[in-house]
């Protein structure tokens, strides 16, 4: 007995392995089975042929190619799985276990939670089965491997069971109000699952849609919410798995913790009216939120913030192509700084106010002269370095658009020069070593950088449409004049991902893993050395083992990023591994 439940709680497991890896259909949704009162419904459709997409996918294909899926193979855990399939196999009488799976789960999987107040829930299971003999036998299989006590009832003419399920002698020490109840339907393809009769009965009443009698308010689908269509329909991803989050639901909830929420944070959880997840495994591993608020007037604040961030920030257009983490931006500073200000209380702006009272007294007034010239676009990157140090692994470097007048660049150019010789001489005055403040013409623009430092030379350039600090004058002056083929946006690659995911992302983290790949190759062996130098009990040995895992688990995707998008109405948050062709 307890080999047959240790079975069914494999199956279990198999199943939550088909919700991570199923698509949302609309025309098989189950959704129409959950109540409009549901506080969060995952759904999962097509599992049988996405399941079969998962595993001829690119990403699936490298991690069948690392030392650790091989070793997983080779290893106890896979062996254990294996022997657990074999026993399935067995008891249910199927010679497939996959096929198996396959038709009691491969239509459609809901998981539908309900809010009951006072900080408990309740939640169903929902499952439309491609056979009802597999599924009647499932049943049957499950009653068997768990022996229990069965009782019949009936709601609206449809029978449902209640299931209470026998203590073993390995349970005598449970007490028997701990014991879980369960119901279940099973009509015809469909099987409902939950712990509550009531649960049990809305299903019942969502299903008599052709029932001329059955009441109106009783049968109200979430899938019928003007709520849930609008966040189906703002993810633009073809998802694999969908889930649908209702704030109204909980706002009993909410109230009743232990600790009540900041005002911003209630502010904001009263604003949001839903939050729509989705999973895609197709060219890798992406996931797309959105959070969608109340509609705002169109003077107001944030709807004035948001609409000049539309779009790809232009800074990207110059970002090399060997960048390894690079951060754009659209988002207007002084906007911005506006917009927070506004949403502080009365002591901290107050406070924030006195310093920017003092911030004319420094070399350059960063609030008042500064900050109202920056334009929306900004960011920074980091690249490798040709010859990497232990002190000077990288170098790095960070813009700002910059929107003033001719007078104003040459107010700010003054103003840098005075900070940058004003700190070499306080670094020269603390350590004795001789710092000096050199410039070159670049084109129509004068670089300036601090010599002495070692490896590193800070720069900057007020030029070209942009404020630019770098750890090194070249950097700078590649930002600037450097040709487009030599830029990130021109790899076809990130043009696909571009599209496919943030062609409209007014924030973008993207972290180049396949240039970082690159980079472990090319200095694998100072890595080890460095390595190995640092640490007093990592032998160069093992730090070669180490570097070759992280090598290849870098492989396994070519790039990662998060991206968001802001509207008046939502924000938008995609994250994901992505993976390209293979090189020729």
């Amino acid at each position: 007995m307890t080999n047959l439940r240790i079975s069914f709680h494999c199956v279990l497991g198999w199943l939550l392995l088909a919700l991570a890896t199923s698509a949302a259909c609309a025309a098989e949704s189950l959704v129409a089975l959950v109540g409009s009162e549901a506080g969060l419904c995952l759904e999962a459709t097509g599992l049988k042929r996405r399941l079969l997409a998962a595993a001829a996918s690119p990403l699936a294909e490298r991690l069948q190619e690392t030392g650790l899926y091989r070793e997983w193979l080779a290893g106890e855990d896979f062996q254990k799985l294996l022997r657990a399939r074999d026993e399935l196999e067995r008891f249910t009488g199927q010679g497939n276990l996959e096929r198996f799976l396959g038709d009691l789960f491969g239509q459609s999987i809901v998981v539908a939670v309900y809010p009951k107040g006072g900080g408990d829930a309740a939640g169903i299971l929902l499952v439309r089965a491609a056979d009802a003999a597999v599924l009647e036998e499932t049943i049957a299989a499950w009653n068997q491997a768990e022996q229990a006590s069965l009782q019949t009832f009936s709601h609206a003419g449809v029978e449902f069971v209640r299931r209470i399920p026998s203590r073993s002698p390995t349970d005598r020490d449970v007490p028997e109000r701990d014991v879980k109840t369960q119901f279940y339907l099973r009509r015809g393809t469909l099987l409902a699952v939950s712990e509550s009769d009531d649960l049990i009965r809305r299903t019942i009443d969502l299903s008599r849609t052709d029932d001329a009698a059955a009441d109106p308010a009783a049968a109200a689908s979430l899938a019928q919410t003007p709520r849930y269509l609008r966040a189906m329909d703002a993810l633009l991803l073809d998802s694999t798995v969908t889930l649908f989050f209702n704030p109204r639901a909980w706002d009993r909830d909410a109230s009743r913790g232990s600790e009540p929420p900041a005002d911003a944070v209630l502010r904001a959880w009263q604003h949001c009216e839903a939050v729509a997840i989705g999973l895609q495994l197709t060219g890798g591993i992406v996931a797309e939120t959105v959070f969608q608020f109340r509609q705002l007037d169109a003077d107001a604040p944030w709807s004035r913030f948001v609409s000049s961030t539309r779009g790809l920030p232009e800074f990207l257009q110059r970002v090399p192509r060997q960048a390894l983490v690079v951060w754009a931006s659209r988002l207007d500073l002084a906007a911005g700084e506006r917009l927070l200000t506004a949403q502080l209380p009365d002591e901290p702006r107050q406070q924030w106010e006195r310093v920017k009272q003092l911030s004319p007294l420094l070399a350059v007034d960063v609030v008042n002269d500064l900050l109202p010239n920056l334009g929306p676009n900004w960011g920074l990157y980091v690249v490798a370095r040709q010859a990497p140090t232990l002190l000077a692994p990288v170098d790095g470097l960070a813009a700002f658009e910059f929107d003033g007048s001719t007078p104003a660049e040459q107010r700010l150019d003054a103003s840098l020069e005075t900070a940058l010789d004003r700190a070499g001489r306080i670094v020269s005055q603390q350590t004795g070593i001789t710092l000096e403040v050199h410039s070159r013409s670049s084109g129509a623009n004068v670089v300036r950088w601090l010599d002495g430092l070692g490896e590193y030379r800070p720069a900057y350039c007020v030029g070209g449409g942009y404020v630019v600090f770098a750890s090194a004058p070249d950097l700078v002056e590649d930002f600037l004049t450097a040709p487009p083929e030599s830029r990130l946006p021109h790899s076809q690659e990130f043009r696909r991902w571009s599209s496919a995911y943030f062609a409209s992302a007014s924030q973008l983290l993207f972290v180049n893993v396949a240039e970082l790949h690159r980079q472990l190759a090319a200095h694998r062996e100072w890595l080890v050395d460095a390595a190995a130098t640092t640490s007093q009990t990592l032998a160069a040995e093992n730090a070669g083992r180490r570097l070759e895992r992280f090598h290849e688990l870098f492989g396994l995707v070519d790039a990662v990023f998060v991206s968001v998008e802001l509207a008046p109405t939502q924000v938008r948050v995609v994250t994901g591994g992505v993976v390209g062709p293979r090189p020729e």
